[in-house]
């Protein structure tokens, strides 16, 4: 399993929210599924949910002066560039969803009015911090910790080595009607990102 994938919750988290102190040999397993857990969510919301910096271009024809980011929750602008000018930080107000021009500045620019000849360059940071002084909200982490629960459930066999070579795919597969994953996980993802 490639060390790039990103894990939501840590083996240490998991631990503390299920109450459960783990032998070495399991969790490895709990790590595999950490990971499936992560995929299924970033796979769902169609980008990776970790802190960092993120660059959107919007060339259109639109009258805007609100957008909606592609990567919520803003943590904090970077900048914003029309044409090549920066637009000063008096000039936008953010949200963790949403970068908005303010009615005077929009009132000087052509109402927001922009072809596709415009370019705007949105830069920001956003995403949660992951790992054991992480700032992932509580209740998502909460969630993916019972799913893991349940999982490892579903799981126990006394012979855990033939699951150590499992493709994460055939897992991920395997749980995607999770009811977990349906009734809370999903949800929560709505809204803190819809």
């Amino acid at each position: 399993i490639g060390g790039c994938m990103k894990a939501i919750i840590t083996v240490g988290q998991y631990e503390r929210l299920t109450n459960q102190k783990l032998e070495e040999s399991k969790k490895e397993f709990v790590k595999i599924l950490i990971n499936v857990v992560s995929d299924m969510i970033e796979s769902h919301i169609g980008y990776d949910l970790e802190k960092q910096d993120r660059t959107e271009i919007i060339q259109k024809n639109i009258k805007i002066n609100r957008f909606w980011v592609k990567y919520p929750p803003i943590n904090s602008v970077i900048s914003v560039l029309i044409n090549e000018k920066d637009v000063e930080a008096e000039d936008y107000i953010s949200t963790t969803k949403k970068i908005e021009l303010t009615d005077y500045f929009c009132s000087g620019c052509n109402n927001c009015t922009f072809t596709k000849d415009d370019k705007i360059v949105l830069k920001y940071n956003s995403g949660f911090t992951f790992g054991d002084n992480g700032d992932v909200p509580y209740d998502l982490q909460y969630y993916v910790a019972m799913m893991i629960r349940d999982l490892m459930l579903l799981q126990e066999d006394p012979d855990m080595q033939k699951y150590s070579n499992y493709k994460i795919n055939d897992i991920a597969y395997t749980y995607k009607d999770n009811r977990i994953f349906n009734t809370f996980i999903i949800p929560i993802l709505k809204g803190l990102l819809m």
